[in-house]
């Protein structure tokens, strides 16, 4: 937009402030979700930038699998509170013929600060399942707004609050409650892996997408349950890389 464009007195931004400073590409990306885990994806600006992002994401659903849902979030996230924007979810009935695949679709600004966390949730027994997602849009100029919430909100991860079942013992370090805006609670949980990078920044080499798992604890029993009675692949499920990354650490849950 022209500089020379007339605007009343203190709302001259046009100028001050152009409305982009880069081009974003398409950036495409997929993770694996183990059998009952939460896979979330972190999509953050570098620090000092501030991005226009256009966002999509589904998860596919395994067909050999019946009636087992699977869930797909968007959410806002600051590094400490989150806070669910929208969701959507899929399932499949062999019976039927039915298959839907869970997506969302938004249009967000985000900051270093207050960026989009995604969060992929499959229920299939013994199988993985895949999140896709991309985004596209523009790096924005300055000044920035958010409204002061009037209500502290609940941060995202805490101290476990529940004493571990005796299987779990050995993942006690890993042990804490994650709060799930879907039932505004918390769930005891195990950290599978936290802020595993993903994509770089080219010019800071910032991770601006990033991986975090967790499982329930309650998820995790019935899975350890069914490896050790032979009715849960570990391989299928994607497990089999949790466990040999606990067993490298001399750690045996199996």
């Amino acid at each position: 937009m022209s500089s020379q464009t007339a605007y009343p007195p203190g709302l001259n931004l046009p100028a001050k402030y152009p409305f982009w400073s880069a081009i974003m590409l398409l950036n495409t990306g997929s993770v694996s979700i183990s059998s009952g885990s939460t896979v979330y994806v972190d999509i953050q600006p570098a620090s000092n930038e501030t991005w226009f992002a256009f966002i999509q994401a589904f998860q596919s659903v395994t067909t050999s699998v019946n009636n087992q849902p699977v869930y797909i979030y968007v959410n806002k996230y600051d590094g400490n509170t989150l806070s669910q924007i929208g969701g959507d979810y899929g399932q499949v009935n062999a019976n039927y013929g039915f298959y839907r695949l869970p997506s969302i679709n938004i249009n967000a600004i985000l900051s270093n600060s207050l960026w989009v966390r995604l969060s992929f949730y499959q229920t299939g027994t013994g199988v993985t399942g895949t999140g896709y997602y991309g985004y596209s849009g523009f790096k924005l100029s300055k000044p920035l707004w958010k409204t002061i919430p009037a209500v502290d909100p609940k941060p995202f991860k805490q101290k476990a609050s529940s004493q571990l079942p005796d299987v779990l013992t050995p993942l006690s370090d890993f042990a804490v409650d994650i709060y799930d805006p879907s039932i505004n609670d918390y769930k005891t949980s195990i950290i599978l892996e936290e802020d595993t990078p993903i994509a770089l920044d080219p010019n800071t080499q910032f991770p601006v997408e990033r991986l975090s798992a967790y499982v329930s604890v309650d998820d995790l029993v019935n899975i350890i349950n069914g490896i050790k009675k032979g009715t849960f692949d570990p391989v299928k499920s994607g497990w089999k890389k949790y466990l040999d990354k606990w067993n490298s650490l001399g750690i045996k849950v199996v």
